[in-house]
């Protein structure tokens, strides 16, 4: 197996991690921002934007009312739109 086939793989059923760093971006936050958000370290929340740790439901929820959207905006698969 590929050294990231795993991550590649889970990334089709997990959160669209490029749609989430665009809604973070979009928003003027940074990855601190949004680990203070969640209460986890950066380091924690670094790991789970790269897609090497999943996110919790709940983190989804509150990642989705910071950007105020549904949190089904961050499993599409279509591009966001500025």
């Amino acid at each position: 197996m590929p050294k990231n086939a795993r991550f590649r793989d889970r990334d089709k059923f997990g959160i669209n991690l490029d749609r989430l760093r665009a809604y973070r971006k979009l928003n003027n936050k940074f990855q601190q921002d949004m680990a203070d958000l969640l209460e986890i370290s950066l380091t924690a929340y670094s790991a789970k934007e790269q897609g090497r740790v999943d996110f919790e439901a709940t983190e989804v929820g509150i990642m989705a009312d910071c950007f105020s959207i549904s949190p089904a905006e961050l499993y599409s698969r279509s591009p966001v739109l500025a």
